[in-house]
């Protein structure tokens, strides 16, 4: 009985001991630190929450309590993530540590803002080469690339954004406020100086009546038609001399296709005009 009882002992302190190593894992190491937003530009006198995500050396994202700092006298942060920032303009350093890694990110204290918006047509399509200036300082203007444009270093304070008429397009304007290192929306929808107020299309041609949308007289105005099949291939296409056309005036017009068409899957009105 006594070497039996012996034996129960040693076999569980053995399970035991067994036990213990298994649940004395350490917790996983920070290998890296990201902070968000990288890189952002900040009002004076405004304030940016940051926060951080730890890393082990896979990649995987693990739980970790960071301390957090700020270079330099332009502003503080707090302990958790909050930055205030001062009156000063000026560059500071974001920095974010836990076991002993330390992850960093610059920021822009800045006294002013931009503009950035999207310009699109009546139809919503996305319209690039568009120049937009700000009404009364010419001098901050930008061009629209895949329908978007930013105008940046605008003091705070209400603008006036303005696009310009064209043979296409009417002057368009819109009222836009501007805070210190903020992105105010300036998206702009275009007017069509012409449209086609009705029409009638066939395989050999179209009829009806084109209106001036704008305020100033146009001259030497044409419409033209162009058809493409379900393939999207050019199917017949034609265009008329509308001639001069008042502020708002409505005039008819017909357009013959040369070749007739074949096919009017996809049919397209544009405009052009020598003074508007």
């Amino acid at each position: 009985m006594l070497k039996h009882f012996f034996f129960r002992s040693f076999v569980i302190c053995h399970l035991t001991f067994v036990i213990f190593l298994s649940g004395c894992g350490g917790d996983p190491t920070v290998s890296s630190i990201v902070i968000s937003p990288a890189t952002p530009s900040i009002g004076i006198n405004k304030t940016q929450q940051f926060t951080a995500a730890a890393y082990d050396s896979a990649g995987t994202q693990i739980t970790a309590t960071f301390t957090w700092s700020v270079n330099g006298s332009l502003g503080t942060i707090d302990s958790n993530g909050l930055f205030t920032a001062g009156g000063t303009t000026g560059t500071i350093v974001i920095q974010a540590a836990s076991g002993g890694i330390t992850g960093s990110t610059t920021a822009s204290l800045v006294s002013t803002g931009s503009i950035a918006g999207t310009i699109t047509n009546s139809s919503g399509n996305k319209i690039s080469g568009i120049a937009v200036f700000l009404t009364s300082t010419p001098t901050f203007w930008a061009t629209s690339s895949g329908g978007n444009y930013t105008i940046s270093g605008v003091p705070a304070g209400s603008w006036e954004v303005r696009k310009a008429g064209t043979d296409i397009y009417l002057s368009t304007t819109k009222e836009v406020t501007v805070a210190t290192g903020e992105a105010a929306n300036g998206g702009i929808v275009l007017g069509d100086r012409f449209s086609v107020q009705s029409d009638s299309v066939n395989l050999s041609s179209a009829t009806g009546t084109a209106i001036n949308n704008g305020t100033t007289e146009a001259t030497g105005v044409i419409i033209t038609y162009s058809c493409l099949n379900a393939l999207g291939q050019p199917s017949g296409s034609g265009y008329s001399s509308i001639g001069t056309m008042s502020p708002g005036q409505a005039k008819s017009f017909s357009v013959l296709f040369n070749p007739p068409a074949t096919d009017q899957t996809i049919v397209t009105r544009t405009f052009a005009a020598t003074t508007y």
